[in-house]
């Protein structure tokens, strides 16, 4: 998570607040990258306490079955940073627009700078390693395989249980120095900060 809240807070210094909000939704529904890019701003709707619901119309599971799925944003930090990238919209912005707007080679690039400034660019994270990452930690919060199941929209246990084991052990093999963490954690307090202005 300390390295997704990183990345969240270098798209919003490269002015891309979409960016920073696909990625924090991305973590927080399992999504993968090719839902988090297809995110446009009517998919979401956050009530006053910044609980959220997403509405994705391009799952395998909803395509099968000809209906949008929804899932729950249980991370407060989304409603707080959709309703700043939504202030700072255009005022006659269109819902149906893509919450990252530029070219997606564009993410690529930010989501590799971004790696490269928090010095964790030689480790392989991918745009997909947020479903992972984020798959993992609310595993790891829950212990419950049924609730991450569903929430990841797996085929079969037995793909979740691969998935999220890789996940774990991935995480035991990650051991950052102690400079990047203590960086991380500067960055995260500083996220923490501006989200709540």
């Amino acid at each position: 998570g300390e390295v997704l809240m990183g990345l969240v807070w270098f798209f919003i210094r490269a002015g891309q607040l979409g960016g920073a909000l696909v990625l924090l939704v991305g973590f927080d529904c399992f999504l993968i990258t090719g839902e988090m890019l297809a995110m446009t701003l009517e998919d979401l709707a956050f009530d006053v306490h910044n609980r959220g619901v997403i509405k994705l119309a391009h799952t395998k599971t909803g395509q099968r079955h000809g209906a949008f799925e929804a899932f729950t944003i249980n991370d407060p930090a989304c409603g707080l940073l959709y309703r700043r990238l939504v202030r700072q919209l255009p005022r006659n912005t269109h819902h149906r627009n893509y919450v990252f707007l530029p070219k997606l080679h564009r993410f690529y690039t930010l989501f590799d700078q971004g790696l490269k400034w928090l010095g964790v660019g030689d480790l392989g994270f991918k745009p997909y390693s947020v479903r992972r990452g984020g798959a993992t930690a609310y595993f790891r919060a829950t212990r419950n395989m049924e609730a991450a199941l569903d929430r990841g929209r797996w085929s079969s246990a037995r793909v979740a249980r691969i998935y999220l084991n890789d996940g774990l052990a991935k995480e035991v093999e990650l051991q950052l120095p102690a400079s990047v963490t203590d960086r991380l954690r500067v960055i995260a307090a500083a996220l923490s900060r501006w989200l709540e202005q």
